[in-house]
């Protein structure tokens, strides 16, 4: 059972207020699994969703489409309870890219 699975996950922000139509897409399409014991980093330029993503994972921020199951179970009709037990074992953690990432190693 893999701890983390997400399946075509979509998520889209508005621009230019509340009334306008246009839509940017800040998550399209993404598939992940996480097994246990894997740690994942996810590197991208700013703005390319990487904290979206995760806080779509996380419940934080509501998908548009798309799957996200934790520990097996699919989170669509979790409770306020329910994810904050989740939250325990899973989290985000933002990094300064220029420490974590070695200039020399190809990503």
């Amino acid at each position: 059972m893999s701890v983390l699975r997400l399946q075509g996950v979509h998520k889209t922000w508005s621009s230019g207020g509340l009334l306008s139509r246009h839509r940017n897409a800040a998550v399209r399409g993404v598939d992940l699994t996480v097994e246990p014991g894997d740690r994942i980093g996810l590197i991208g330029a700013s703005g390319s969703g990487k904290s979206t993503l995760v806080s779509v994972a996380l419940g934080m921020t509501p998908k548009d489409a798309g799957v996200v199951r934790l520990m097996g179970e699919d989170t669509e009709r979790w409770s306020p309870r329910q994810w904050r037990r989740a939250r325990r074992h899973a989290q985000l953690l933002v990094q300064e890219p220029g420490a974590m990432v070695h200039p020399s190693i190809p990503v």
